[in-house]
């Protein structure tokens, strides 16, 4: 769940459940789209989803400041700002977070994250051209 702050800017994050209960609020500062729930990496190559998710990757902007500031998400969808993200696994069983790629040389504002054979896939705002991080185990 995505809420705005009172004032219609910036927002936080939560996990809910079907009945509308918060489960975990999200200690990080970005937009659902950004994310993207999946099982744990594993040596495998199978494309099965597993039973259930175990992880949350994001990509995190590294100036959250700039979202704050901004109406959200209405002022990312109209491409009025950009951001310069961070990728992140979360334990969605502990809420342990692993940085999984921050090269500060990289500009890279994802999109459309998805999860296929332990990579990490998505779409860079920047030049529209699809980039993958490979998951590696993070311990579960």
């Amino acid at each position: 769940l995505f809420t705005s702050n009172s004032n219609q800017r910036g927002g936080s994050l939560a996990l809910v459940n079907a009945q509308g209960i918060t489960l975990r609020q999200v200690t990080l500062v970005t937009l659902p789209s950004k994310c993207v729930f999946s099982g744990a990496p594993t040596s495998g190559t199978s494309t099965a989803p597993a039973a259930s998710s175990t992880f949350l990757y994001c990509a995190i902007p590294r100036d959250a400041q700039k979202l704050q500031r901004s109406a959200l998400p209405d002022a990312y969808r109209k491409r009025e700002i950009f951001t310069v993200d961070d990728f992140h696994a979360i334990n969605l069983k502990d809420g342990a977070r692993t940085l999984l790629f921050g090269d500060p040389a990289r500009a890279l504002d994802a999109r459309e994250l998805t999860v296929v054979n332990n990579r990490l896939y998505f779409i860079n705002r920047f030049d529209n051209n699809l980039y993958s991080i490979t998951l590696r185990s993070t311990g579960n």
